[in-house]
């Protein structure tokens, strides 16, 4: 199981701002876009204040990903 952070789809659903949730959670825009786009992903502290800034749940940051596995259990 593989975990995707659901970033992108809050700033559609809250109309919100990346520069503004950057500046709410003291990191660069840079940062905000590397944890939108998977390529690095917050602390536990940044993700709370990040879930505080869309007004939502921890949990609600994240969603679950199945992935496939071959015959011999390795990932495809």
């Amino acid at each position: 199981m593989a975990i995707k952070m659901r970033l992108d789809e809050l700033f559609k659903e809250k109309d919100e701002k990346k520069k503004k949730a950057a500046k709410y959670v003291k990191v660069d825009v840079t940062t905000m876009s590397n944890w939108i786009h998977g390529r690095s992903y917050p602390r536990l502290d940044q993700a709370v204040i990040l879930a505080e800034f869309f007004g939502v749940e921890l949990t609600d940051l994240f969603e679950k990903i199945e992935e496939n596995h071959n015959e011999q259990g390795k990932n495809i």
